[in-house]
């Protein structure tokens, strides 16, 4: 809880991309039109960094973003919550990611740019942590054990991810729930209720 102007609020904090707002579709479609591959959504991992971030600056694909329905409840709820955004963009995005969140109106207490998020977490003393990359969740799980972290369900975070991190010695503890995006936004009511 972080207390503002006298008041005791939950401290969220939410990832951009695909969360906030959806990225991968897009990325997916021009990075396939780029390269000529046949890349899906739940290949994001496999995309080569540096051909990823060309498409992204080429397409402008950090503009103009279509907002998940996540972003609208915020807006709802943002009197009753300190809000922190988290990205693992580049800090040569900064201004493109600030754009974007104001120009849909979301107001927020903090951001931070490519930092690892369960130190942020620990640092920041988040309680509620919410992002699409199971590697993060699992972060943040056992390294801010005070903080409740959230997968939000997207394609690429199914049995195959978990599977893969296993395969790299990492421990997906069967806690871990896929939230859909109607799901997420009841967390936070549920959590605005106590």
């Amino acid at each position: 809880m972080r207390h503002v102007d006298g008041i005791a609020k939950p401290i969220f904090w939410f990832d951009i991309d695909d969360v906030i707002f959806h990225l991968w579709p897009d990325l997916i479609k021009y990075y396939n039109l780029e390269y000529w591959t046949k890349k899906t959504l739940k290949d994001n991992l496999s995309l080569e960094s540096d051909k990823a971030y060309y498409v992204v600056e080429k397409y402008n694909l950090f503009e103009n973003m279509m907002p998940t329905s996540i972003l609208s409840f915020l807006k709802q709820k943002r009197k009753d919550i300190y809000l922190l955004m988290i990205t693992s963009r580049e800090d040569r995005y900064v201004d493109n990611t600030m754009w974007e969140l104001y120009n849909h109106w979301l107001d927020f207490d903090d951001i931070f740019m490519w930092e690892k998020k369960s130190e942020v977490c620990k640092s920041e003393k988040v309680d509620y942590f919410f992002d699409d990359a199971l590697h993060n969740v699992v972060d943040v799980q056992e390294n801010s054990p005070n903080t409740k972290s959230h997968l939000v369900e997207r394609d690429w975070n199914g049995p195959e991810e978990i599977e893969r991190l296993k395969a790299n010695w990492i421990l997906v503890s069967e806690g871990i729930k896929r939230l859909t995006e109607k799901e997420v936004c009841d967390v936070l009511d549920q959590v605005l209720r106590k």
